[in-house]
């Protein structure tokens, strides 16, 4: 590798990346943007990482600096957005989403994050259009459907939210949300053993889900089998002492999710 080549380091930034060393990919960055600071895809993906490591002030610094040297970047804007609505700020998230829905209207991720953005608001409608507006864009694109599912069971629509939540899994089967949000469905439209099938299977792809333990628990308690129940709370408690308090309410909650960034190759 020619240690003067910018585009080495960031080639070697991506590979670092994918082998899940943060620090090192970060390093790569860092070094290409010393050799060439008016990278604006440099800068980009450096952010991204920083996003990863939690480092939200960081990351809003780099794709400040994105949008700085490639104003009509709609990349850099969506990845500023997920950046506020990490932070709580609904308002500069949503500004970001649409900047980016300007510039490249047919967007999914765009679409799909301004949603959650307005879901998190309680606007419930304007968030289901926005994740059908992605599905017109990408119908294969499978968090879309796992966040129209859960605004659809939000709204109490528990046929179509399950049938989101299928088809989501349907084209990425270890989406461990929609495995919840279908158990969840099924269980609120009285089939316990449907639900159960579903937790079950999310607690395979992460065992060590405190939700789907205490998912499984009510699912289990509503078929009488108490032994079992309680020892899916107690292991959902042993994981996320919070869930005390969660066990009080006695009703699972289905999450949408964010889309995910990451370097581009």
């Amino acid at each position: 590798m020619r240690p003067d080549s910018p585009e080495a380091h960031q080639n070697l930034g991506r590979l670092l990346f994918y082998k899940r060393d943060l620090d090192g990919a970060i390093a790569e960055y860092r070094e290409a943007l010393r050799l060439r600071p008016d990278s604006a895809e440099a800068h980009d993906n450096l952010g991204k990482l920083l996003f990863a490591k939690q480092d939200l002030d960081g990351a809003v610094a780099e794709f400040r600096a994105a949008l700085r040297l490639k104003p009509d970047s709609a990349e850099a804007s969506t990845h500023l957005g997920s950046v506020f609505f990490r932070q709580n700020n609904l308002k500069g998230a949503i500004a970001e989403f649409n900047a980016a829905l300007f510039l490249k209207p047919d967007s999914p991720e765009a679409h799909t994050d301004l949603g959650l953005a307005l879901y998190s608001q309680g606007d419930l409608k304007q968030a289901i259009q926005e994740y059908r507006a992605a599905l017109s864009s990408n119908p294969n694109y499978a968090d879309a459907h796992l966040n129209l599912g859960v605004a659809l069971a939000t709204q109490h629509d528990l046929e179509g939210a399950a049938g989101e939540y299928r088809t989501a899994l349907q084209i990425k089967p270890d989406l461990v949300e929609a495995h919840m949000g279908l158990g969840s469905a099924l269980l609120g439209s009285g089939d316990p053993v449907g639900a159960i099938a579903e937790y079950r299977e999310a607690l395979r792809l992460q065992p060590d889900s405190a939700e789907a333990h205490f998912n499984l628990g009510l699912a289990l308690r509503s078929l009488h089998d108490l032994d079992a129940s309680t020892a899916e709370f107690r292991e959902a408690i042993r994981l996320s002492p919070n869930f005390d308090e969660k066990q009080k309410s006695l009703q699972p909650e289905p999450r949408p999710k964010a889309s995910k960034t990451r370097p581009r190759s």
